[in-house]
């Protein structure tokens, strides 16, 4: 065997030896990997005050986390970052979905009201309450809608299974009112200034307002 032979076969099997280590070695990682991948332990639980989710640009769209008054609140971002809605768990445990405007300003309201009854409300441009939705503990509903003062100038709604619809004055007072009576039999009233009934259809007899 010449020289120039004998350096060929020699290259030849370190050549060999390095592409079988390397091949060993590369089987040998990826069996390993593909074990500790079968092994992977998942968290069951997670402990954490702040999750916040990211649009492919970087901007917060979403963030799940425990407000400065220490209750629970799941906040959606629009694209321009305000808020548009919030549903959250309040200090004396009312669950609650507030929905907001293009310009981030409170547009309405879905939960537990102050009085302890499921309801909604809408809200104007300038945050006035302008029309509530709500039932009562005997599960009859009410809706009612607001004037330029806050007060309810409308009012609809179903009393022991009776429906019946309510205008009212700027002070409150009931002006007119349209019911059904236990017997069936619809009524039409109309109450003057001080509450006092002059007209109806049938016609009423004279009474106070409620």
């Amino acid at each position: 065997m010449s020289r120039k032979e004998r350096w060929t076969f020699a290259s030849l099997a370190v050549l060999s030896g390095f592409l079988g280590g390397f091949v060993a070695g590369w089987a040998g990682h990826g069996v390993g990997a593909f074990a500790a991948t079968r092994h992977l332990r998942v968290a069951r639980v997670v402990n954490a005050h702040d999750f916040v989710l990211l649009d492919a640009k970087g901007a917060k769209r979403a963030q799940l986390h425990v407000a400065a008054d220490d209750q629970p609140n799941l906040v959606f971002y629009g694209p321009e970052g305000r808020t548009r809605a919030i549903l959250g768990v309040s200090a004396k445990g009312m669950a609650r979905v507030r929905l907001f405007d293009e310009k981030g300003d409170p547009g309405a309201a879905l939960g537990d009201m102050a009085s302890g009854r499921s309801g909604m409300v809408l809200l104007s441009s300038k945050r006035k309450v302008r029309a509530s939705f709500e039932v009562n503990e005997e599960g009859f509903p009410t809706l009612r809608l607001l004037g330029n003062s806050g007060r309810p100038r409308v009012g609809i709604s179903v009393t022991n299974g009776h429906p019946g619809v309510v205008l009212l004055d700027e002070t409150g007072k009931t002006r007119a009112a349209l019911a059904e009576n236990d017997q069936g039999q619809a009524g039409l009233t109309i109450y003057d200034a001080n509450g006092t009934a002059i007209a109806g259809l049938p016609l009423a007899q004279q009474a106070k307002a409620r």
